[in-house]
């Protein structure tokens, strides 16, 4: 049986593991755990119709966004991934972050203007 010194420090650990959300992440813990729910759905609903993306699609969300990024292999799939992801996500923001393979990503340094395509 554990001594009262070792149920004091588990109490403590987890105090300080469920109290230091917040400061560690910028979140509460109500929080953690809805985006933590939302990147599930997502993910559930990104498999039901496409089971390897779960290997090649990064799927996270934070305070309420979702953000979506990998490479997919068309403008066609890109697309179809974001309307899935936007209606797993009830309603949450989407950022897409996808990208069609073979693309180039052009590379910006901080403070460059970025050039209109």
């Amino acid at each position: 049986m554990a001594g009262r010194g070792t149920v004091v420090a588990l109490a403590v650990a987890i105090g300080l593991v469920l109290t230091g959300c917040q400061t560690v992440t910028g979140r509460g813990m109500g929080q953690w755990w809805e985006d933590k729910a939302t990147t599930a759905k997502v993910k559930t609903a990104l498999a039901g119709k496409r089971l390897g993306t779960l290997t090649r699609i990064d799927v996270d969300t934070y305070s309420g966004t979702v953000y979506l990024t990998g490479t997919v292999g068309s403008e066609e799939t890109r697309r179809e991934i974001l309307e899935m992801a936007e209606s797993a996500a009830g309603g949450r923001r989407v950022v897409s972050h996808l990208v069609v393979a073979g693309e180039t990503v052009p590379a910006a340094s901080p403070g460059a203007p970025r050039q209109a395509r």
